[in-house]
């Protein structure tokens, strides 16, 4: 090693910081505090050009510092990016009408531009397209196209639980009749049409041994079933949600975009998906 290459610290501390970089989207989160930092900046220079009507005097600094805590929350956390993206592209087409004219549109440009990609962010990777899994239940091979009959839905009791679920294109589909060895059970069906789930850990309480799963991440694509008797957590970080079979929530009659759950916990869950990828799956046996 020459004198003139960089130490090894330095070079530990520049893998340490692109490893974090790649975790979350960090170049929409700076292009949301970029547009809050113009927005705020364009509120107070000395130019004839800007206008201020009351209260909109000061709707430019405002909006500006809400973007920019909207663009270090998604780099503090990025498992709420879907949300903050959302609440950035609407914090930067109100001030189009409320902090002259966006900015003079660089600053509701960079706002909105920096949501889209923050919305869409995301850190999965590549997923094998060969296998088919039924996640915590049953392997299942590849299916001919078609319907496919769905197979019986274990009784014994077992719980889902996960730090946090992320599922997009969420269509509530009411209560069905799920067949089992003993009959039918009816349990809530939710369609997705992708699904991330961090943390995971599938517990399977009857039987011996008893069994439990666990997963730093599971992702579903591909068309995902997701069947359960009651499902709940915490929606946005802090209001309480839940869903069962018992006391369902009405159909929508359009797909929710995105629903960001956490410290989730699911009742007798069934997820069917063409297509997952788990990373570190584990699975033991505990005598009882």
């Amino acid at each position: 090693m020459s004198a003139s290459d960089p130490a090894p610290a330095t070079l530990g501390r520049r893998a340490a910081f692109r490893a974090w970089r790649r975790s979350r989207p960090w170049w929409g989160a700076l292009l949301v505090i970029a547009g809050g930092a113009e927005l705020a900046v364009a509120a107070v220079v000395p130019l004839g050009l800007v206008a201020h009507h009351g209260v909109a005097g000061v709707s430019g600094q405002a909006l500006g510092l809400l973007l920019a805590a909207a663009g270090a929350l998604v780099l503090a956390r990025p498992a709420q990016h879907a949300f903050l993206g959302v609440t950035a592209v609407v914090l930067g087409l109100v001030s189009l009408v409320t902090s002259n004219l966006g900015g003079f549109l660089v600053g509701a440009l960079a706002a909105i531009t920096g949501g889209v990609v923050c919305f869409a962010w995301t850190n999965r990777p590549a997923a094998p397209a060969t296998k088919s899994l039924a996640v915590g239940l049953a392997v299942l091979p590849l299916a001919p196209p078609g319907p496919v009959p769905e197979p019986p839905v274990s009784t014994v009791p077992q719980v889902l639980a996960a730090r946090s679920i992320t599922a997009y294109g969420v269509r509530l589909d009411g209560v069905h009749p799920m067949p089992t060895a003993t009959g039918t059970r009816p349990m809530l069906r939710l369609r997705l049409e992708s699904a991330e789930l961090r943390q995971v850990r599938h517990t399977i309480a009857g039987g011996r041994p008893r069994l439990a799963q666990r997963a730093p991440l599971i992702l579903l694509d591909h068309g995902v079933t997701f069947h359960t008797t009651r499902l709940s957590g915490l929606l946005l970080g802090g209001v309480p949600l839940t869903l069962s079979a018992a006391a369902p929530l009405p159909a929508l009659p359009v797909p929710l975009p995105v629903l960001h759950l956490t410290n989730v916990t699911g009742d007798q869950v069934h997820l069917r998906a063409g297509r997952a990828w788990a990373p570190g799956l584990t699975l033991r046996a505990h005598a009882r």
